[in-house]
């Protein structure tokens, strides 16, 4: 036997998806991925109504100095209204700072927010249609819905090992927002200018 012997060479076959031929490859998907996946429009709802309070917090706010604005140039000509005056732009500051904190707090998904987002969706129910339809979804979410496991401890366990899948709101449900906002701050800002 004069014939050398080869040594058989391994050569790296790059997969190729669409070949028959190809090594199977593991699923993508985890068990993670798919119990993330199945909360993520609670998780865009809940993000959505966090930035319904951001904006009624920022419109409290702007009512807020509006009202102290219009003390200071014209101040009431009893003391009894300027009381007045000063305990509703302090309401409407101490509100606004509320809806700040829980827009935030709803935004990123914590757990002691879920009880006062409760309570800051039954104003919202006065609002016909927009603001009752967005306060009986964000109730829903909340109380019923994946609200409560998306606003849990281990939800955000696995957020953190899902980094991958973000939750996004479609422009539709925006525009509907920033209607309700804008609706809300329309009603809310003449009431408070005195006639």
């Amino acid at each position: 036997s004069d014939l050398p012997t080869l040594a058989p060479r391994e050569c790296p076959v790059p997969a190729d998806p669409a070949s028959p031929y190809a090594p199977p490859q593991a699923s993508l998907e985890t068990a993670a991925v798919q119990r993330r996946a199945a909360l993520l429009r609670t998780e865009a709802g809940l993000r959505t109504l966090g930035g319904i309070f951001l904006a009624e917090g920022a419109g409290l706010g702007l009512v807020g100095l509006a009202l102290v604005v219009e003390l200071v140039a014209a101040p009431p000509a009893n003391l009894g209204a300027g009381v007045a005056r000063v305990a509703m732009a302090l309401t409407a500051a101490g509100l606004g700072a509320a809806h700040l904190r829980l827009g935030r707090g709803l935004r990123a998904f914590a757990p002691w927010a879920r009880w006062p987002a409760v309570v800051a969706c039954l104003p919202l129910l006065a609002f016909a249609p927009l603001g009752t339809i967005v306060a009986l979804d964000g109730l829903w979410r909340l109380v019923f819905g994946g609200g409560p496991r998306v606003l849990s401890a281990e939800h955000a366990a696995l957020r953190a090992a899902t980094p991958g899948l973000v939750p996004r709101s479609s422009a539709l449900v925006w525009i509907g927002a920033a209607l309700l906002v804008f609706g809300a701050l329309a009603t809310a800002i003449p009431s408070c200018v005195p006639r």
